[in-house]
């Protein structure tokens, strides 16, 4: 009998290369040609039936044995084979262990890699598989966040939904399965809770003020000079009045509740709310909040304006320290564009304007990019950068996760 110690694991074949079997082969060796059929005992040791082998006269080598543990203890478990050959001059028995290992049952889980504050977050399930056939008899789900976990005593559903709390950051979703043999953790799933404001359909000021409103956001104000001493006033969010700051700071357009300053200080866009000239608009993170990702949908922001691309700045603050800027150039199409701003310091405010940068590292308000070059050209009455947001998406993650980001829609 050839196979000493040997280690498999439940559900796997002793003998025969099958699912996780560590065992290549448990065999009998003949050195000589068997002249008469032999019977061969086999009891695996394991309560299963005493297996019995005639093995043919003129067998001359390795003869395989195979035989499959159903099934095995958290710890695992050793089990002593015996092997007697009746037959010979004088039967011979011989004898061996096995090692059989318990093996985890499965059960997946599944969703977007981002979930947003407060807003419902889909878990999917998959079933329940356990190669030994045990039963599965709960299931526990850890959302990460503090909250209750959810326990299943019988039938699962195909998913699950949980809204995550207004904080930024990394939670790692867990799936416990307890069935005869223990707790099993089948399954972890990292989820990135960001804070999103905009985007949605919105009709009237109060759908508006709800759209744009997040307990993750402190507030929302704008200055009509960027430069001018003094805090931002708080935005308005509504229609009525767009042509002085104090009026609406909302442009309705398509079932869309667009964000920008009111009042104009350039005279080139018809629409008062964009942000424009010397215009800014700032966004706070609630106290104890941080993002180093921010992701804009930007509308009205024009790749050919006269024969130039519409700019923006984006810039960055903890506190009051400028942590990092950044400039982007329309490159959208209907003047609607994604912009990922990724790999940031920490970050709690963020401002909003509409120019570029001369080559000297100078910013000019309203200025615009010329085709083909590049370069900047200042705003005339005619043609010059302004724009709306449609939504922004604030992260705190290693990197930005496009996966479960909103579609731009048409």
């Amino acid at each position: 009998l050839q196979g000493a110690y040997l280690s498999v694991f439940e559900g796997s074949a002793v003998g025969l290369p099958a699912g996780e079997a560590r065992l290549q082969q448990l065999e009998l060796i003949s050195t000589r040609a068997i002249r008469a059929p032999l019977t061969v005992t086999v009891d695996w040791g394991d309560g299963s039936a005493t297996e019995v082998i005639a093995l043919p006269a003129g067998l001359d080598g390795t003869y395989p044995l195979g035989h499959v543990y159903a099934d095995a203890p958290r710890a695992g478990a050793d089990y002593s084979v015996s092997v007697q050959v009746l037959g010979l001059e004088s039967d011979e028995q011989m004898q061996t262990w096995v090692h059989v290992d318990d093996r985890t049952p499965r059960l997946d889980i599944s969703g977007d890699r981002l979930a947003y504050a407060q807003q419902a977050y889909r878990l999917s399930l998959g079933a329940y598989e356990d190669v030994a056939g045990d039963p599965m008899q709960s299931l526990v789900i850890d959302w990460g966040d503090g909250s209750a976990p959810l326990v299943f005593n019988g039938s699962l559903p195909a998913s699950l939904t949980h809204q995550y709390p207004a904080q930024l950051g990394e939670y790692e979703i867990s799936a416990t399965v307890r069935n005869d043999d223990g707790n099993f953790i089948t399954d972890v799933h990292k989820v990135f809770v960001a804070a999103r404001i905009g985007g949605v359909p919105a009709a009237t000021p109060s759908q508006f003020q709800s759209a744009w409103t997040n307990p993750a956001v402190a507030g929302i104000g704008h200055k009509a000079d960027a430069s001018a001493p003094g805090d931002p006033t708080p935005v308005t969010f509504s229609t009525s009045n767009p042509t002085v700051l104090s009026g609406g700071d909302i442009f309705a357009l398509g079932g869309r509740g667009l964000l920008g300053v009111s009042g104009r200080v350039a005279s080139a866009n018809a629409v008062r709310q964009e942000i424009d000239g010397t215009e800014a608009l700032y966004v706070s993170l609630a106290a104890g909040q941080r993002a180093n990702a921010l992701v804009v949908d930007v509308a009205q922001f024009l790749a050919n304006d006269g024969g130039a691309r519409e700019s923006l700045r984006v810039q960055f603050f903890n506190g009051d320290t400028l942590v990092g800027g950044a400039e982007r150039a329309a490159n959208g199409v209907g003047g609607r564009d994604r912009l990922v701003f990724e790999g940031l310091d920490s970050f709690d405010r963020v401002v909003f304007q509409a120019g570029a940068s001369t080559a000297g590292g100078v910013f000019v308000p309203g200025a615009v990019r010329l085709h083909g070059t590049g370069a900047t050209q200042a705003p005339s009455t005619s043609v010059a950068s302004d724009y709306l947001l449609e939504s922004l998406i604030f992260l705190n993650v290693a990197e930005v996760i496009l996966t479960g980001l909103p579609d731009l829609g048409p």
